[in-house]
């Protein structure tokens, strides 16, 4: 029996090393779920903050992880110290390392570290204050002042004073109210705020107090990608990304010129879908979170590489949708998803590309016990089992093929067991069974 088992651990391992060897590095996940404590696998906002702490929003509560393990923070009826809502969307750290929280049907929250509690500021019926209690996002600018995306548009919050000023923007029609949602904010490297909104992108310039509207025009295929603007992110170049549910959109930071990507069903090479909720500058490389998986794309050449749930790979995003994407200053990568948890990926972590065993899966892993291998041409591997005859796997498609080794005269079938395999100089395949 030991001598068994130390046989399946090498032929684990050996099959891992064929696996990479015909293939570029691949990105392998581990993921958080609920399983592991957290309090939601629905992820709204991560932020990893100057303490060394992961905060995850969530739908059910604010997670806090130091690593090992979570802290939950939720409501509790007639405590006032505690959250307002149990579904957290935004989370966002200042310069002086205050965490304000936006909750939906709670308003704002700022997070006490000492006292470990919670501070309010309430929205709908007290005077000078936030005017819709749903909080899509929350930020700060240069100057210290935090601004605050709702249902009901834009507010910004003095938090020596506790003024808080709405911000009216300067529509298409000239008319001074406000955009329907806001939804996202940036502060670019010149210190210019863009916020995102559910009828287009502004900018803002603090100088001249004034705003310029990007929106997207069915007649013009330079406008904005869409209106409805979920994520806004800038390179090294100045370059400003802005994902929607329409596209990806590239700004130009000297001529204000746009370009789009959007999915397009007869190129292979572009998004995987237009429906974007994040987008996060990697150097060269975009992270792209849709609704059908994490695109990476580089911004030299525009090539695209899809990421996204694989049954048949313990180690592939745990769902079909990322909601956001946080990188820390580590070099860590954390993907909140739609119903799926968080997905980390950290480069240090050296995992073995695990192929599991899946009897109803055709083109998976036939059988739980391997014994044998034997390398077939193109990089492809011929892999014996016990009790499942063999299989040819490819590294580039990760598939299996069965290979039927029913003889007429023998009876013998694909239920043999395999103990060795062999290829000869005549490219012939020999079969040790049992």
């Amino acid at each position: 029996m030991n001598i068994k088992r130390i046989i399946l651990v090498v032929s684990c391992i050996l099959i891992t090393v064929l696996t990479a060897a015909g293939q570029q590095k691949q990105i392998n996940f581990t993921s958080l779920t609920t399983e592991d404590g957290l309090s939601s696998n629905t992820v709204n906002a991560i932020l990893k903050d100057s303490y060394g702490l992961v905060w995850f929003a969530t739908e059910d509560g604010l997670d806090k992880f130091d690593g090992a393990r979570f802290t939950v923070y939720r409501h509790k009826p007639g405590d006032s110290t505690s959250l307002l809502a149990n579904e957290i969307l935004s989370i966002h750290e200042d310069k002086k390392g205050n965490l304000w929280i936006g909750t939906s049907g709670g308003s704002l929250s700022l997070y006490d570290r000492k006292k470990d509690h919670f501070s309010h500021y309430p929205s709908v019926g007290a005077p000078n204050t936030i005017r819709n209690n749903v909080i899509r996002a929350v930020s700060s600018d240069f100057n210290g002042n935090i601004w605050i995306a709702h249902f009901d548009g834009i507010d910004i919050l003095d938090p020596q004073t506790k003024i808080v000023t709405p911000v009216p923007f300067i529509r298409k029609d000239a008319s001074t109210s406000p955009a329907s949602h806001g939804m996202c904010f940036f502060e670019d490297s010149r210190k210019q705020m863009w916020f995102g909104t559910t009828q287009g992108l502004y900018q803002y310039n603090s100088s001249t107090k004034s705003f310029t509207l990007f929106s997207h025009r069915k007649a013009d295929s330079s406008s904005l990608s869409g209106n409805i603007v979920n994520a806004i992110t800038e390179d090294k170049k100045g370059t400003i990304w802005i994902g929607t549910k329409e596209g990806l959109s590239a700004i130009s930071p000297n001529t204000n010129s746009i370009k789009n990507f959007r999915h397009n069903d007869k190129a292979p090479t572009t998004l995987s879908t237009s429906d974007i909720n994040a987008v996060v500058v990697d150097g060269d490389n975009l992270w792209i979170g849709t609704t059908d998986g994490l695109n990476i794309m580089n911004t030299k050449t525009g090539e695209i590489t899809k990421l996204g749930l694989d049954p048949r790979n313990i180690h592939s995003l745990s769902a079909k949708a990322v909601r956001c994407i946080y990188i820390d200053k580590q070099g860590i990568y954390w993907i909140g998803t739609i119903r799926g948890g968080v997905d980390k990926y950290d480069k240090n972590l050296n995992l073995f590309n695990y192929v599991k065993s899946n009897v109803f899966d055709e083109n998976g892993l036939n059988a739980s016990i391997v014994t044998s291998f034997a390398e077939a041409e193109k990089g492809k591997v011929f892999v014996g089992t016990e009790g499942k005859g063999v299989s040819l796997f490819s590294p580039d498609t990760k598939l299996f093929q069965h290979i039927n080794l029913l003889s007429q005269r023998s009876g013998v079938g694909d239920g043999l067991s395999v103990l060795a395999l062999q290829v000869t100089l005549k490219k012939q395949l020999l079969i040790g069974t049992s």
